[in-house]
């Protein structure tokens, strides 16, 4: 059988294997819609890592924000103790003060007692009597 002279390139199965190898293809790679699928799917893959990368920054921020959160109402909760301590030192203090002001009364209306009441002792006792000097030791001779 003779070439049929048509003016088209071989169209054959046969022919199509012999002109790729021919050419020097290697009929073991993909054929490009594989290739366009399989990229297709790649980039498809990446997005998805990509969703899923942000979704879980998403979460990490979310969290984050909630120990803010927390860490604020702690911090505001330390404030007000803070400030009801002080308020405590400020009344401790002034009740030590008033503690020490009144000691310091006490003790002195208690030594004028006591300064009256050595006086009137003093003044109520006769002078006590002189003592006779001891004679010096005779010297033996």
């Amino acid at each position: 059988a003779a070439a049929r002279p048509t003016g088209r390139p071989p169209g054959g199965a046969a022919e199509v294997a012999a002109a790729v190898e021919a050419v020097g293809l290697d009929s073991r790679k993909r054929p490009l819609g594989e290739v366009v699928d399989a990229a297709e799917s790649s980039r498809a893959e990446a997005l998805r890592r990509k969703g899923e990368q942000v979704a879980d920054q998403r979460l990490a921020v979310a969290r984050l924000l909630a120990r803010r959160e927390a860490l604020a109402a702690q911090l505001e909760s330390v404030r007000e103790a803070f400030g009801q301590k002080r308020e405590e030192d400020k009344r401790l203090r002034k009740r030590l003060q008033a503690a020490f002001e009144a000691e310091e009364g006490c003790r002195g209306r208690l030594r004028a007692k006591a300064a009256v009441r050595l006086e009137a002792w003093q003044t109520s006792q006769p002078p006590p009597p002189a003592r006779p000097r001891p004679a010096p030791p005779v010297a033996a001779a």
